[in-house]
């Protein structure tokens, strides 16, 4: 199935992805999510113990935090404990940046946007044109 089923699904959870050098996505893993919301939570704290070192499963949690929960500081946490992990990924930068928008934040947001486009993230500029002038 095409990955914008998955993606425009609000009922699926990216976790994981394989990427080729050009950052175009190879495999994309997501999970079906439980209605219940602490069930995702035990499900991404399982993965998260078991998986301590993936930078791009805390990516994935703190997106499922941020969007799906409304849980901005928890997925500053996990963005930044990514960004421990691989501080070269733009994703990272792009996410926490733009959780500190949701909190308007823009002191802190601005950075985070401009990493962001210094390592390749496109999203990062028009974000950057829109809240950092």
């Amino acid at each position: 199935m095409p990955v914008t089923t998955f993606l425009n699904d609000s009922t699926f959870s990216p976790v994981y992805i394989t990427q080729n050098t050009k950052r175009e996505a190879l495999a994309v893993l997501f999970v079906k999510l439980w209605p219940q919301m602490a069930d995702n939570d035990r499900f991404f704290q399982t993965l998260v113990q078991v998986y301590p070192k993936n930078e791009r499963l805390l990516y994935f949690k703190g997106v499922y935090e941020r969007d799906r929960k409304r849980n901005l500081q928890q997925s500053i946490i996990d963005f930044t404990a990514a960004m421990a992990l691989k501080p070269s990924e733009p994703d990272l930068y792009l996410g926490r940046g733009v959780s500190w928008l949701m909190m308007n934040d823009q002191a802190k947001a601005c950075p985070d946007l401009q990493q962001a486009a210094i390592l390749g993230a496109q999203q990062a500029g028009q974000l950057l044109k829109t809240y950092c002038k």
